[in-house]
C-alpha cells in the first residue's frame, strides 16, 4: 500500500515541478535585456536596409526598361 501512495505523490510531485519550471522559464523570457534590445534593433535596420535596396533594384529596373523602350 504505501508503494503505490509513494508512487502517486512522487508522480504528482513531478508534475508541480514541471510547471513550475514551465512558469519561472515564461516569465524569465518576458523581460528583454539591453542585448535583446540590441539585436532586434538591428534586425530592424537590416530588415529596412533590404527593403530599401529591393526598392532600388525595382527602380533600376523601371529605367532599363523605359530605356529600352525608347529605342
Amino acid at each position: 500500500m504505501n508503494v503505490k501512495l509513494t508512487e502517486k505523490l512522487k508522480g504528482k510531485f513531478g508534475i508541480m515541478l514541471l510547471v513550475a519550471m514551465m512558469a519561472v522559464a515564461i516569465t524569465g523570457c518576458e523581460e528583454e535585456g539591453p542585448a535583446e534590445q540590441a539585436g532586434e534593433e538591428i534586425d530592424n535596420a537590416m530588415e529596412d536596409t533590404g527593403e530599401a535596396i529591393e526598392d532600388a533594384g525595382e527602380s533600376v529596373e523601371e529605367a532599363a526598361d523605359e530605356a529600352q523602350s525608347e529605342y
